[in-house]
């Protein structure tokens, strides 16, 4: 299933808090945070944790595209995320885009073009891919 971010659509920072809402895990792979992404998750995110479960996040830092808010966001949501950063000192960069959920049914998987950014999640025009497996 396709899932776009239209100007005049649905936001994939609204569809991915739906998605923590029942979430027992969730690991996030992006090539760029930014703190208005983790701004516009943070209160879903935490509450995974909150709950007993668990949230992995990389990131990358190629392009200087991840800033240095967008890091300190993230190591601001607790010791009870788990954050890694990634970044290629050889050819080409890390450029992933991938958010996984795990409910206590199905595993539920974005694949596409949105970073963790406000960009990414709320303004641009993106396209994910949803893979489901119960």
């Amino acid at each position: 299933m396709l899932v776009p971010q239209t100007f005049d659509g649905e936001r994939f920072a609204d569809r991915l808090i739906g998605e923590c809402k029942e979430a027992v895990s969730a690991d996030i792979v992006v090539a760029w945070v930014r703190a208005s992404g983790i701004g516009l998750l943070r209160d879903a995110l935490v509450g995974i944790p909150a709950r007993g479960g668990r949230v992995r996040i990389v990131v990358g830092l190629d392009h200087d595209n991840t800033s240095e808010e967008g890091l300190q966001a993230l190591l601001d949501l607790g010791d009870r995320v788990d954050v890694w950063v990634r970044h290629n000192e050889g050819r080409g960069i890390f450029h992933p885009k991938l958010y996984s959920f795990v409910t206590d049914a199905e595993c539920r998987v974005y694949v596409g073009s949105n970073n963790l950014t406000g960009a990414g999640l709320h303004d641009n025009e993106e396209v994910s891919g949803l893979l489901v497996q119960e």
